[in-house]
């Protein structure tokens, strides 16, 4: 599930368009990924940012690999797992939980269901209507057990998300619980808040991780009174 520490640097050569959608108001920005003799990728000459990019760019490389970040939330519901994994794993539909995911575009259109290895496009927008995607693949999927999936944007990793049901009352509710994983290193930490307007990325996704599970809480034990 965890890849190697190194894999920022992986894709030598290559080429990504990175749409922005910040109040800096610029077009389009490609990027080149050409990790030098000291392993460090190369920002972009944008004009525009470049003096803020040499302003934190000594930071960005002096301060070494940010130690990794984990925020976990609970609920419990009235519900089999089986029916809150179901919910969970309709990614299509996640904007009826989240505050800020709004779905999700599957790739492996021809899945009856979840399965490893299926890749989705992730729909976000946060605070100033700021769209942006991400590119996810799952890595575990136990039908009413456990699902988690990687995040990437760029090239670049950014989080592992995973839920785990715990069956409670002989398997009548669940406790669901909710991780994020922060696996963004230096160019992604910089890069990230300029796009989404969050800074504390980790104060911010408790939050909507409780909204999130309180609002699957309240659909699945309405769908259940009305079956």
């Amino acid at each position: 599930m965890h890849q190697d520490d190194g894999d920022e640097h992986e894709q030598a050569g290559h080429c990504a368009t990175y749409h922005q959608y910040t109040s800096l108001d610029l077009p389009p920005l490609s990027i080149r990924y050409r990790p030098g003799p000291d392993h460090h990728a190369q920002l972009p000459r944008i004009p525009g940012v470049m003096e803020a990019t040499k302003r934190n760019l000594s930071i960005l490389t002096r301060e070494g690999m940010p130690m990794s970040q984990t925020v976990s939330e609970s609920i419990e519901i009235a519900a089999s797992p089986r029916a809150v994994y179901d919910a969970v794993t309709n990614v299509a539909e996640m904007g009826r939980w989240s505050p800020e995911c709004t779905g999700a575009d599957v790739r492996d259109d021809d899945a009856e269901e979840i399965r490893v290895g299926t890749r989705f496009t992730g729909r976000n927008i946060a605070e100033g209507n700021r769209p942006w995607s991400t590119h996810c693949t799952v890595t575990v999927a136990a039908p009413g057990e456990h699902f988690t999936f990687a995040v990437r944007a760029i090239g670049l990793r950014i989080a592992i998300w995973s839920y785990r049901f715990e069956p409670l009352d002989h398997g009548k509710s669940t406790r669901v619980t909710e991780t994020w994983v922060d696996q963004r290193g230096r160019i992604m930490r910089f890069i990230g808040p300029r796009v989404s307007g969050i800074h504390d990325r980790a104060t911010h996704n408790r939050k909507t991780m409780k909204i999130t599970l309180q609002r699957l809480k309240e659909a699945l034990e309405r769908s259940g009174r009305s079956a």
